[in-house]
This record gives C-alpha cells, structure tokens and sequence, in this order.
C-alpha cells in the first residue's frame, strides 16, 4: 500500500510547480484588496488538492494502471484506502505550499501578506471543505471512473477560478458589506468543530461505500 502512495505522490508532483504559479498569482491578484484576503489560503488549497488528485486519477484511467494494479497481490480495499489517505497527506503539502509562498514574497517584499489567511480556524475550514467533498467524490469515482467525475471537477475548478470576480462584484453592488466580520460571526470555533466531526465521519463513511462499489466494480 505504501507503493501505492508513493505512486500516486509521484505523479501528482508533476504539477507542484504549476499549483506553485497558479497560488503565487491568486495571492498577487487578491492580497491587494482586504476584504478577500481571507479567502487566499482556502481558494489556493482547493486548487492545490483539485491538480493533484485530478492529476492521478486521469493518469490511472488514461494508462489504465488500475488494471495492472488490480491484476497484482493487491487488495481492493487498500487500493480505495490509498485514494483516501492521498487527501489528508494533500491538504498538509497544501498548507506547506501557502506557506513556503508567504515566506517567499515576503523575502523579496513582493506582497504583504494579511495574516488573517494563516491561522487554525481557516485550516479547519479547509479540511471540512476537502473533506466533505472527497466524502461526496470518491463513491462516484470508483464507481464510473474519472472520465466522468473529471468533468464535475472541471467545472467546480472554473468555479474557483472565477470566484474573486463574482465577489468583488458583489462587494462593489454592497461596498458597506463586511466579509471578515460576517465570517467572524458565522464561524466559530465551537461550530467549525462539530462541523469537522460531522465532515470526518462522512469522510470514513464514504470510504467504507467506496471498497464496497470498487470490490464489485467490473474494471473491464
């Protein structure tokens, strides 16, 4: 299983430098207004973890590299499990990558960054967020493969992508709305955490359905 793992990491470091470039981009292209500042390390980390994962579940349907794997002394379930614990392991690189970009404009005085984006309750949020939506991914991506959860993915990136634009345009219709302080008062500490039990029980959940569809799927 740890071969697995390192398979999948190995793949997925091909777009280490890419995901560097595109985060550098959105920390320049948000940092400079205030109000969206907060939202920098949670839209970096989705596009960090969409690359990677995306990124090796393309290479195994293109090479068909699950067939190989399935043919060997492998067990099903613990190829599901890779798939798995390759999220968790993405969110802490992710979360590295933010920070090796803070320190790295802040060297060369590129950008100053709020500090608001790195702290414990944007980390929370982050995993609830990835959480949930590989709780929700997974199932149906051992059960169809990527040639259709791709396009899911393709479309919730753009998503993303587009989401400065569709808040500063909402913040120019309402310049007295103030986001850090309405998140503030949305979020607390208290809820983030039941939250994120609720978001890691749907996680574990989600993985046992998940070798349950993989163990029947029919890879031909």
């Amino acid at each position: 299983m740890k071969n697995l793992i390192l398979k999948d990491i190995i793949i997925a470091k091909k777009s280490f430098w890419i995901g560097m470039i595109i985060n550098a981009i959105f920390f320049m292209s948000w940092g400079y207004y205030g109000k969206l500042s907060i939202f920098i390390n949670t839209i970096c980390i989705i596009i960090f973890i969409f690359m990677y994962v995306e990124g090796s579940n393309v290479y195994d349907d293109l090479y068909k590299s699950y067939m190989i794997i399935a043919s060997l002394p492998i067990k099903r379930s613990d190829i599901v499990k890779t798939k798995y614990i390759q999220v968790p392991i993405y969110l802490v690189i992710g979360e590295v990558e933010m920070i090796m970009i803070y320190f790295i404009m802040k060297y060369f005085k590129i950008y100053e960054y709020n500090p608001l984006c790195i702290n414990f309750k944007i980390i929370l949020i982050n995993i609830v967020g990835i959480l949930i939506y590989y709780a929700v991914y997974y199932p149906i991506y051992f059960k169809v493969g990527s040639r259709y959860t791709k396009n899911i993915n393709s479309s919730i990136f753009m998503i993303v992508v587009l989401l400065p634009t569709i808040i500063l345009k909402t913040l120019k219709k309402h310049p007295n709305v103030d986001i850090v302080k309405s998140l503030r008062l949305l979020t607390n500490y208290k809820g983030i955490l039941i939250v994120l039990l609720g978001a890691i029980l749907m996680f574990i959940v989600s993985f046992k359905t998940s070798q349950r569809i993989y163990i029947k799927r029919d890879l031909q």
